[in-house]
């Protein structure tokens, strides 16, 4: 699997950065300045398909992966669009494989608007997390459940340290 499209969210600028596949060199050296990198199935799908364009140990990088702290704490994982609305009741805007064909298309502005939101319902979701202490999902039968998120950013950001 190749990179397409690569959004970075950077607080405190409160910008993002677009990074395409001639850019994901640049994309690694600005990971490794930062003091915590937050994602949502980051280590999983994100790491691996940068791995093939560096010998660096992205794994090394201050990373907190949002999907793996509730597949530790619930055993099972949870969508992001599935999050997004049950805990802000925001639906996401679209799906992995729309934005397969908006590459297989050349269609580039669709893809950095489904990317660049993805990565702002991540932001979303983990300062939710952090500043209410949970976030909201629905069991097989249909229970709205809360998932407690005793997450300090402080705290977060020393232990990856």
């Amino acid at each position: 699997m190749r990179v397409s499209v690569a959004v970075l969210h950077e607080v405190p600028a409160d910008s993002f950065r677009v990074y395409r596949e001639h850019e994901i060199q640049e994309l690694i050296e600005h990971l490794k300045q930062l003091d915590l990198i937050v994602g949502f199935n980051i280590s999983r799908f994100d790491y691996r398909v940068l791995r093939a364009y560096t010998t660096f140990d992205l794994d090394s990088l201050p990373t907190f992966d949002i999907l793996a702290e509730i597949h530790k704490g619930l055993g099972f994982r949870l969508s992001l669009g599935h999050l997004a609305e049950k805990t802000m009741g925001r639906p996401k805007g679209g799906d992995g494989l729309q934005a397969v064909d908006w590459f297989r298309q050349g269609n580039w502005e669709d893809l950095i608007k489904y990317c660049t939101e993805d990565v702002a319902i991540t932001r979303d979701l983990f300062y939710h997390g952090v500043q209410k202490g949970y976030l909201v999902y629905t069991n097989k039968a249909g229970a709205m459940l809360r998932f407690p998120t005793p997450w300090k950013i402080d705290d977060l950001v020393s232990a990856q340290k």
